[in-house]
């Protein structure tokens, strides 16, 4: 399968948690919302400190390690965070707060992200 191969690529397929749910009956946005929760609730079980949820078509750019050094750092920084995103859809806003260019990581932004 094609998204085995991404995660064989760079090295980190022993470490993924692969889940694939059925079609939900309200749609893909319902869908989707329920199989990352589920992810999550996997990842408090297994007591991780975060967890990283990619969609089935996800293609690593050829920066992807520049991205995950990013997320690491700012899992160290200290600042409070509760979703990182390492892609740019097209649907986030910055939400930036004053404080921010001394507490968070070089490059790190705040922001939210919404379907689109």
């Amino acid at each position: 399968e094609m998204i085995r191969d991404e995660f064989e690529e760079i090295g980190i397929l022993e470490r993924v948690h692969w889940h694939r749910p059925n079609r939900h009956p309200k749609g893909g946005r319902y869908g989707c919302f329920e199989s990352h929760l589920s992810v999550y609730k996997a990842a408090l079980s297994a007591q991780v400190p975060f967890t990283v949820v990619v969609e089935d078509d996800v293609r690593f750019s050829t920066h992807w390690e520049e991205s995950i050094e990013a997320l690491l750092e700012l899992t160290e920084s200290g600042a409070p965070w509760a979703h990182a995103s390492l892609q740019n859809s097209g649907g986030e806003i910055l939400l930036p707060r004053d404080d921010d260019e001394d507490l968070l990581p070089e490059g790190a932004r705040r922001g939210a992200f919404y379907f689109t």
